[in-house]
């Protein structure tokens, strides 16, 4: 098998097939959250930004774009659980 570019399409494909194959909703804890990531100054030029959703231990998306170079705000919505992770404001 030859190595994936990282963060290609196959790459990410992949990672997901891998992902929903090891990880189980238990070691997961069933957590329902997301997470995502942008890649600055990817080889080939350019950023990439990943998504992860997970719902109720399950990896449920993987998601990978060409991202602008600022980072996408964060943000809390009804399906997340815990806190919105970004600046705070001081008390």
């Amino acid at each position: 098998m030859s190595p994936f570019q990282y963060l290609s399409e196959e790459w990410r494909a992949e990672a997901e097939r891998r992902l929903k194959a090891e990880l189980t909703p238990e070691r997961m804890n069933n957590i329902t959250s997301s997470m995502s990531n942008v890649y600055l100054d990817c080889p080939g030029g350019g950023s990439k930004y990943l998504l992860f959703r997970f719902e109720n231990g399950a990896l449920t998306e993987l998601r990978r774009r060409p991202s602008s170079t600022s980072p996408a705000p964060t943000t809390s919505s009804p399906r997340s659980h815990g806190p919105s992770w970004g600046p705070r404001k001081p008390s």
